[in-house]
């Protein structure tokens, strides 16, 4: 946010605030509108400014020529005598010294206002957008006990700064884990609906349909798919969720995970899924008592990673999703067996041990942050 001289009056005494809004009551989103980065909101809502502010927020489209897209800007502020939120909707203007005014870029927008209130950018899809980045998230119950219906929940949200922590918050309190790392899901903003369909072991339990609307109106949603009780006595099932959109490029991305069941069968023990929140310091202490040359040291290593982080892992090393699906295949999916190894073919592609365990190092380091940063293809 940059204030600029003079933006308030140096005899004014207020406290000022600036929030992220990451929920969207009351504002109306048309069919041929996307919501494409966080609501924000100023306080006192009283407090007018006498030069035009400017706020940089990112956003999640793809656009062809952003300069060319003109947005909706809605302000909705509380009215003293209705003592009801007033909201009132505006194309941006011409100018940022005529607010309000947005200028959209290639990964953020730049939104000028003169006055406090609560602020959404809404974007027309027929001007140059082609698609909107989104993440999906796979989330399953901590405990899924065998013969028993669950809920895999599929988070949808923008891509963008902080929502995946927000989304890994809830589900924690909700007794949810993350299954799987976020796949990135590109929608055409001119396609059709996604197609959502669950498979168990190549087989089809369900599908549904999500409203191209609906995952453009929200900057997240939740999406539940009800897995049915298996006949199988296994300790574990192969899960595989398809998202498809009709459309002029046939959008599909597929993820598969194994979820593992708990409870007792007349012959096996009790089984535990592990939980997400790994001890991070327990794992760094194995790295640095290493010097990554025994098989061992790498083992040991392999045991203490969490499991729900073998891809992420995997990426930071620099293998491909081609390259960690065959070595986790090639384990029969147990994703323990498989760390151990990836870490394997990684050393094998070092030249120097130190370095590599730096390496290492800094990337366990890091899955401490809770934001992901996500690259993507630019538009041909």
């Amino acid at each position: 946010m940059y204030l600029p001289p003079g933006a308030v009056l140096s005899d004014d005494s207020c406290q000022f605030t600036l929030a992220i809004l990451t929920d969207n009551p009351g504002i109306y989103v048309t069919e041929g509108e996307s919501v494409i980065c966080y609501g924000i909101r100023c306080d006192p809502h009283t407090l007018i400014f006498n030069q035009p502010v400017k706020i940089n927020i990112p956003h999640s489209l793809l656009v062809v020529n952003p300069e060319q897209v003109k947005p909706d800007i809605v302000c909705r502020v509380w009215d003293s005598i209705t003592n009801l939120p007033r909201t009132l909707r505006k194309q941006s203007s011409s100018s940022p010294d005529t607010p309000p005014y947005c200028r959209l870029y290639k990964k953020h927008l730049e939104l000028y206002i003169d006055h406090c209130a609560e602020w959404w950018v809404l974007i027309p899809l027929e001007q140059q957008v082609i698609r909107q980045r989104l993440m999906c998230t796979p989330y399953v119950p901590d405990r899924i006990e065998r013969g028993q219906e669950f809920a895999v929940n599929l988070q949808f949200r923008n891509d963008l700064p902080g929502n995946e922590a927000a989304t890994q918050g809830e589900s924690r309190q909700q007794s949810y884990h993350r299954c799987h790392r976020s796949v990135p899901f590109n929608v055409e903003t001119k396609g059709g609906d996604v197609t959502i369909t669950c498979h168990r072991e190549g087989g089809e339990i369900e599908s549904q349909i999500v409203s191209l609307r609906d995952l453009l109106a929200k900057i997240s949603q939740c999406i539940s798919i009800y897995v049915s009780p298996s006949e199988d006595d296994l300790n574990f099932a192969v899960i595989t969720i398809t998202l498809t959109q009709a459309g002029k490029l046939g959008i599909s991305r597929s993820t598969a995970f194994v979820i593992r069941y708990t409870g007792r069968i007349s012959y096996g023990p009790m089984f535990q899924f592990p939980s997400e929140q790994t001890d991070l310091t327990r794992i760094l202490e194995e790295v640095k008592n290493s010097d990554l040359q025994s098989d061992i040291d790498i083992r040991t290593i392999a045991q203490t990673m969490d499991v729900n982080q073998f891809y992420d892992l995997g990426i930071a090393l620099g293998f491909t999703i081609a390259e960690l699906d065959r070595v986790e295949y090639m384990r029969f999916r147990d994703r323990q067996q498989a760390t151990y190894d990836m870490l394997l073919a990684w050393r094998g592609r070092q030249s120097c041990n130190q370095a590599a365990k730096n390496t290492l190092i800094t990337i366990i380091e890091s899955f401490n942050s809770s934001s992901n940063d996500t690259t993507f293809p630019g538009l041909s």
